[in-house]
């Protein structure tokens, strides 16, 4: 960042170089030691420099600087390390590997810690890289020697992909490890930019595909020499630079050259320096600061403009951004406030000034372009319609003129449908010969369409209803009129009536029959105001007699059916229909029935008035009517009162308050009955005792004078009593006498009764006292009970407040008391007890029966008398807690505990898992050293571990202080490895103890699984694919190939690889093989590669289908294999869409027209097909044509 250039030769002497090109220092960073290959250099914005060397020598593989060459840390382990690539989205540098390992390690840049590399040594499988890049996604590609010169692939977690051959000569030749000759090495010949490598092996510069690996240009790079000229940048939008034997040339994107500038002597390598945007060129001899004129990126855009109309949001914008690297980011403005899209193309636009600010996907900076564009607003023109609609049904003479206001300068006319009913096309604004129907015509004007739709009409048919034969009843006194009704057509309507006997023939629609007394002829037509004409209809007029009506009903009580009898008679003919209507109740609509003799329930009574109305009709039309009323009596009401109660105590009562029903009186009678035996009680207000807990079910039944019954039943609950009880321990005098209630409460299944209240008193003489309320408790007496016996007492009540009492005596003894000294000898010292101890007075009959001193080790002595003594020898050194113990003839104890100390040294002691497995086996050894004798606390203050690795470079690598401690053993031979731990712990008093397990520790080596497909992409038709074995130290190799196949094979030579087979798939996918190898002692390892197996689809749209519902080719819908998705569209003749089908599981068009929701007629329809196939490949325009057949 402050324009300094770093500058390395295949010495490493670190060389400084200024802005101005001036040496600031020249250092010599092996010290002294010669690396012997040239490597790789990489300097980040501070000036820290990476170095890293194809040998792990004195320095290591990689090795870090700061800006004036003071070392900061070397990093051992890699067997050859060739290049350093920078990810310049997220400032990572990786380390490439070459010989016996591929692709990349990773190498903290902080400490130098290695990791992500194993060494296939002694394999052969080299791939020696002389220059890789990574890309957006971290995929890294490298350009590679050894079975031949490629292009690999790697993923971010350096999983081999593919490989491609690559272009140029990059191998090595004669006196390739010359110093002058370094570029044969790691060398800045590869960059990228968007999907294309750009390659450059000192004479030619190649563009390559790096998806495909074709190459797609290249151009010879003048005085340019393959193996000694090197160096290429590419800005972000395509400028690229090449350093040659003389000087640096500048291309663009296309190859083709922009400038020149020279240097004193040839180019090995160039670096872009964004401190002043120049490029530094170096080469034996010189470093050059070089400065051409690099155009800011442009972005080719094309953008789009659509107006809003008439002011509304439906403008948009698409930009059409072409340039930089892909991957834009936009963001928008409307008028200069923030707006939300965030794409190339934006819609739903109003009018107004629209700014957008976008960059590509250029690391670590990205280029950035903007653009301002207004969307105006355009008027929408007003369509005028002016109609003349059918004048008879099926003329088909309707008539559109449509005037435009404004009226355009430019428009285009789009009708639907775009035909008349002569096969006219549609395309002026004044169009005829129209059938019925709706019309919608679109108008283009600059880009703003309007839509509107006119109808045009026709009258229905003009139909006279037929008219009927009437009879004339004999009760008839006024004239017969007869009507004649007309549908259709266009009103007003002239009616032409025929016949004898009319009062009148005008054009009118009814006419009167003047008392006739026998049958007439009479017969009608009519003619609409636009002179359609329809059928004439005749008819025929009869006398008949009139039904005498009568019925007859009973009277019920409320709730019961009442009974209705016909009695009605008829001159001559029969009764046709009975219409019955009940009437007085609250039922909406009024209740009706059509038999003969009903049975109806009315949902009122006596206070209310109901009643029946009879309507009688006879065979020949002629009816009569009666109403009479129906008595209904009202259901006496009962009712009555109680409260719930407790089991065995309470007196349930229950009070009588029932009451005679609406519009009645009189005596009621009470019938009881309780849900206990007797059944029933007679009587007004009974009551009752319970003796069980439970839910009864109480029932009064209630009969008023008319006999009518009715009764109501009530839940009784009875409450649970509970059972109250405790018992209460004997102890020693000071101890807690403990009240345990063990009361109880029969719960009948359904209640919830529980105990929710304890009152306890603990001296109980003819007074309470609550000492306690909770469910069990405790109290300590000062007295024992020789002197004063107590009585407790205990009262229970349940959450329904049912109640218990019970009381009990409590005993009390009285206490010894221990008392002793001990000194506290150093070891093998005796120890002296001295006894103290009393037994305090009371009036019980209490003695000492026991007296034991603990020494702290396990043994006892029985102590004989109150003031004895005695001695004691311990057999070993520690910590002791010595303990006196009392016991009197009622158990009463009392005891006291002395602790004594007596040094003694620690046990060292650890166990390790695992002690046996493969590299690189990680061992826990978890300590289990003691100190169990230690005096006042001492505890083991350190521990000294020694792992017996001999493989490690350090020995302090194999040393530990931590009390569990891991150490992981690595075996990079062929053959078991045998390792002796040791353990030394010590005290904080200096004592220590040693702990050796020979040859404990026991490490296989480990396979490496590795192999390559070719090629990686078949097809169905071609599935063939060859599998070469790479693997090394396999015993067993397993083969899974991901389709529910796998193989297992034995090698029994496991030094070398078995070689290559071939394989093939039977079905299309995508498929991950996956390569286990196992050697002889279990050991594994794994890998994996991918390999598609591309599938084949087809379709076929069928011409002809027979929807007859015979389960024969009753549907239209496409065929195919490996379809996922289509979109069939179908139209009748005009154009109009009829039918659609979206989904291959849809059993397609069964010829019903979705407008109508009716089966189409037989004809030719069009269709339209846009189909998905198994590649996710959208294709449209598929139309043809298809015939429905019935």
């Amino acid at each position: 960042k402050y324009g300094n250039s770093y500058v390395t030769s295949g010495y490493y002497f670190l060389e400084k170089y200024s802005v101005a090109g001036v040496l600031l220092n020249s250092l010599d960073v092996m010290g002294g030691y010669d690396p012997g290959y040239y490597g790789d250099m990489r300097s980040d914005e501070n000036g820290k420099c990476f170095y890293n060397n194809m040998t792990d020598g004195t320095r290591g593989n990689a090795t870090a600087v700061d800006s004036a060459g003071n070392w900061l840390w070397d990093s051992h382990g890699i067997q050859e390390c060739w290049r350093f690539v920078l990810n310049q989205c997220t400032g990572q540098v990786l380390p490439l590997v070459g010989a016996y390992a591929e692709g990349f390690a990773l190498i903290n840049t902080i400490t130098g810690a290695l990791s992500n590399y194993t060494s296939n040594s002694g394999s052969g499988n080299i791939k020696d890289p002389h220059a890789g890049v990574i890309d957006v996604n971290g995929d890294v590609y490298t350009i590679t020697d050894g079975s031949g010169q490629i292009i690999n692939k790697y993923s971010p977690t350096n999983v081999f992909l593919t490989s491609y051959t690559c272009p140029g000569s990059f191998g090595y030749s004669a006196g390739y490890y010359t110093r002058p000759l370094a570029l044969n090495q790691g060398i800045n010949a590869m960059s990228m930019l968007g999907d294309n490598l750009y390659i450059y092996d000192g004479a030619t510069l190649f563009k390559v595909n790096k998806n495909t690996g074709t190459t797609v240009q290249q151009i010879t790079i003048p005085n340019g020499v393959n193996k000694q000229n090197g160096g290429i940048y590419i800005t972000g939008c395509g400028d690229i630079f090449i350093g040659s034997g003389n000087g640096v040339y500048m291309y663009d994107i296309n190859f083709n050259q922009v400038d020149f500038k020279a240097t004193t002597g040839a180019v090995y390598d160039i670096a872009f320096n964004a401190f002043n945007n120049t490029i530094s060129a170096c080469g034996v001899g010189h470093v050059t600061s070089l400065t051409f004129t690099i155009p800011p990126c442009v972005f080719s855009k094309s953008a789009i403009v659509k107006a809003a109309c008439a002011g509304t949001n439906d403008g948009y914008i698409k930009l059409n951004v072409k340039g930089g690297v892909p991957g834009y980011n936009y963001v928008w403005t409307k008028n200069g406030s923030p707006f939300a899209p965030t794409t190339d193309s934006i819609g739903g636009l109003g009018p107004g000034t629209y700014f957008c600010s976008y960059t590509d996907n250029l690391c670590p900076i990205s280029n950035k372009d903007t653009i301002t564009i207004v969307v105006p607003s355009i008027a929408n023109p007003v369509l005028n319609f002016t109609t003349k609609n059918i004048t008879c049904y099926n003329k088909n003479d309707g008539e559109i003129l449509v005037t435009i206001t404004p009226s355009p300068t430019t428009f285009t006319v789009r009708w639907k449908p775009m035909v008349n009913s002569n096969g006219d096309t549609l395309k002026t604004l004044a169009i005829n010969k129209l059938d019925s129907g709706k019309y919608v015509l679109e108008i283009n004007a600059s880009q703003c369409i309007v839509r509107d739709s006119i109808i045009i009409t026709q009258p229905d048919s003009l139909i006279l209803k037929s008219i009927s034969n009437i009879s004339h009843c004999a009760s008839t006194t006024s004239l017969d009129a007869i009507s004649a009704l007309a549908i259709g057509g266009t009103l007003a309507y002239t009616y032409n009536w025929l016949g004898t006997g009319l009062s009148n023939t005008s054009a009118q629609s009814t006419v009167n029959i003047t008392g006739a007394t026998t049958t007439l002829n009479i017969s009608v037509a009519i003619t609409d105001a636009n002179g359609c004409k329809s059928a004439s209809q005749s008819m025929k007029l009869n006398i008949n007699p009139l039904p005498q009506v009568t019925f007859s009903t009973t009277s019920v009580c409320f709730n019961a059916s009442t009974t209705f009898a016909d009695a009605t008679t008829l001159a001559s003919g029969s009764i046709k229909t009975w219409a019955w209507i009940f009437g007085g109740t609250a039922t909406l609509p009024v209740p009706t029935s059509s038999v003969q003799n009903p049975i109806f329930n009315y949902d009122k009574c006596n206070n209310i008035a109901n009643n029946a109305t009879l309507i009688v009709t006879s065979d020949s039309g002629c009816l009569a009517t009666l109403t009479k009323p129906v008595i209904v009596h009202c259901l006496p009401v009962p009712n009555f009162t109680f409260s719930n109660g407790c089991e065995k105590d309470d007196r349930i009562k229950f009070s009588n308050t029932s009451a005679n029903g609406a519009g009645t009186g009189g005596i009621l009678i009470s019938k009881w009955r309780l849900g206990l035996s007797p059944l029933q009680i007679w009587a007004l207000n009974p009551s009752q005792i319970y003796n069980a807990p439970g839910n009864y079910n109480i029932n009064l039944s209630i009969t008023d004078q008319y006999g009518c019954i009715k009764d109501t039943s009530k839940p009784l609950v009875i409450y649970p009593k509970p059972n109250a009880n405790f018992v209460v321990d004997s102890v020693c005098l000071n101890i807690a006498n403990t009240f345990t209630n063990t009361s109880t409460l029969s719960v009948p299944a359904g209640f919830t009764d529980a105990v929710s209240n304890y009152s306890w008193t603990y001296n109980y003489t003819n007074t309470y006292t609550a000492n306690a309320t909770t469910a069990s408790t405790s109290h300590i007496y000062t007295l024992p009970a020789t002197q004063a016996m107590p009585t407790a007492a205990l009262i229970i009540k349940t959450t329904n407040n049912c109640a218990d009492t019970v009381t009990k005596s409590v005993i009390v003894w009285t206490l010894p008391k221990a008392m002793y000294s001990m000194n506290a000898p150093c070891f093998p010292a005796p120890l002296l007890f001295t006894n103290a101890s009393t037994l305090l007075a009371g009036t019980d009959n209490s003695a000492m029966a026991s007296m034991n001193i603990n020494w702290g080790n396990g043994q006892s002595s029985a102590v004989t008398a109150l003031n004895s003594t005695l001695n004691y020898n311990h057999t070993s050194s520690g910590n002791y807690a010595t303990k006196l113990t009392l016991a009197t003839n009622h158990g009463c104890k009392d005891s006291m505990s002395v602790n004594i100390t007596i040094h003694a040294k620690p046990v060292a002691n650890y166990t390790a898992t695992p002690l046996i497995g493969c590299e690189p086996l990680c061992v826990v050894f978890a300590n289990a050293s003691s100190q169990n004798e230690s005096p006042n606390g001492e505890t083991i203050a350190s521990y000294g571990w020694r792992f017996g690795d001999y493989n490690v470079k350090k020995t302090s690598e194999d040393k530990s202080s931590n009390a569990n401690p891991t150490h992981c053993y690595n075996n990079l031979s062929d053959t078991t490895q045998l390792h002796t731990p040791t353990l030394i712990v010590t005290t904080t008093e200096g004592c220590t103890d040693t702990l050796i397990y020979t040859d404990s520790v026991v490490v296989y080596p480990s396979p490496t699984a590795g192999f390559k497909v070719m090629p990686p992409v078949v097809d169905v038709f071609n599935p063939e694919i060859k599998i070469r074995d790479e693997s090394h130290l396999a015993s067993t190799i397993i083969w899974n190939y991901d389709n529910g196949e796998t193989k297992q094979v034995s090698n029994p030579n496991p030094l070398q690889s078995m070689g290559q087979y071939v394989y093939n798939y039977t079905d299309s996918g995508t498929y991950i093989i996956k390569q286990v190898v196992v050697t002889d002692k279990g050991c594994i390892d794994s890998t994996h590669q991918p390999v598609r197996v591309n599938p084949i689809y087809t379709i076929y749209v069928p011409n002809v289908f027979t929807p007859n519902g015979d389960g024969v080719n009753d549907y239209f819908m496409v065929k195919g294999v490996n379809i996922k998705d289509v979109d069939l569209i179908i139209f009748n003749r005009y154009g109009e869409l009829i039918a659609r089908v979206q989904s291959m599981s849809s059993k397609g068009w069964d010829g019903t027209d979705l407008r109508q929701g009716k089966l189409s007629q037989q004809e030719v329809y069009t269709w339209k097909l846009e189909y998905t196939d198994v590649f996710n490949t959208k294709h449209k325009g598929l139309v043809g044509t298809v015939s429905l057949v019935k």
